[in-house]
């Protein structure tokens, strides 16, 4: 069956749960592409003002645990949108690694984390997998009753400086999968040399 839409990845080796900028990614990822729509940089531009994602999101942190997971950009959308959607997810995170991020965008940030935090103890099976977190990557006992103070002491340098860190703009693997009817061609474009 085809489908009418493709989708994009963009991807590289991420971190470990427990990288000492864990936190300050979590921010970051929040202003980039994990947040709610009207807070995320690429959701907000990329779907809600150009109208080219079904869906849209970034995270370096979601898929970390003993071992590093990925930092992953997505997009899903229509064949014809395909480099414009490309070329948006780039540019949103060159953006933030070239101009960095304001104080209302971390505040937004912070509120959202801290605000949406007590929603990690919802059912049972989520109790069970906050504490197995905290014995695993040793978190502390006082762990729920910290993470506010952490997340409301990061500031702007801090999202700055693990964006420059942990973003490669350069070396990404990218993925398309989608339709390859009506003459789209689905390989990435790639600068002559």
């Amino acid at each position: 069956m085809e489908t009418e839409q493709l989708t994009i990845f963009l991807g590289h080796l991420g971190v470990t749960r427990n990288n000492p900028d864990y936190y300050i990614l979590q921010v970051m990822d929040t202003i980039l592409g994990s947040g709610p729509g009207f807070t995320s940089r690429i959701p907000r531009r990329l779907r809600d003002q150009e109208g080219l994602a079904y869906s849209t999101y970034s995270s370096i942190t979601d898929s970390s645990g003993i071992y590093p997971g990925s930092f992953v950009a997505v997009i899903s959308t229509s064949p014809e949108n395909r480099q414009k959607a490309l070329d948006g997810l780039s540019f949103e995170i060159e953006n933030l690694l070239l101009n960095g991020v304001t104080s209302e965008e971390l505040m937004q940030a912070k509120d959202f984390l801290t605000g949406s935090f007590v929603f990690e103890f919802q059912s049972d099976a989520d109790v069970a997998q906050f504490l197995l977190e905290t014995e695993l990557f040793d978190l502390g006992e006082d762990y729920p009753e910290q993470y506010s103070r952490i997340i409301r002491d990061i500031d702007c340098e801090d999202v700055k400086r693990v964006a420059h860190r942990y973003l490669d703009t350069v070396n990404y693997t990218t993925v398309v999968v989608g339709p390859t009817h009506n003459g789209h061609d689905l390989t990435p474009e790639r600068p002559s040399s």
